[in-house]
């Protein structure tokens, strides 16, 4: 089992979403192939695949190979691009959902990306390839949520003028 870290890097390509027109992230096919379920499953060949990126647009993965492509219904997954659910998973492999993580934090974990690893067991699964539909590993999607985290907390504290200086009055 390989560290979720030495996935390969995640760039965007020129292949557009067949759908939307949004830019697509290369996904290898091993990652449709466990992630796509039922009858579906056996439509995944061994070419090249994109995951759309836009929230909005129901196709998940697309082939400009082969023409084909899989929707938010066809895989066995939620997947954390797409819904903003709470009981999405943000790590497949450990399954930390951001319900997970917000307790976590509720429960004193620091918003620290490194804390909430350690807090909730997240990034510790190493089957990124096959359970993450990026095919990559958990860390940016756990960045990105706990940098939004710590974005709300300031900008609570600074509605209720905690950490705000009262001028010595």
């Amino acid at each position: 089992m390989a560290n979720c870290c030495e996935c390969y890097p995640q760039e965007i390509s020129q292949q557009a979403c067949p759908v939307c027109g949004t830019p697509g992230f290369k996904v290898k096919h091993v990652t449709v192939k466990s992630l796509v379920a039922g009858e579906k499953a056996s439509k995944v060949k061994e070419v090249n695949y994109f995951l759309c990126p836009n929230k909005k647009c129901e196709i998940v993965y697309f082939s400009p190979d082969d023409k084909t492509y899989f929707l938010k219904t066809d895989l066995r997954v939620r997947v954390w691009l797409k819904d903003d659910g709470l009981d999405v998973p943000l790590c497949y492999c450990q399954e930390v959902t951001r319900k997970d993580i917000l307790e976590a934090l509720a429960s004193g974990c620091p918003v620290d990306v490194k804390a909430v690893m350690e807090c909730t067991g997240a990034g510790r699964g190493g089957n990124c390839l096959y359970r993450n539909p990026t095919g990559r590993c958990c860390h940016p999607a756990l960045e990105e949520f706990i940098a939004r985290q710590k974005e709300s907390q300031r900008e609570t504290e600074a509605a209720i003028g905690w950490g705000v200086s009262s001028g010595g009055k």
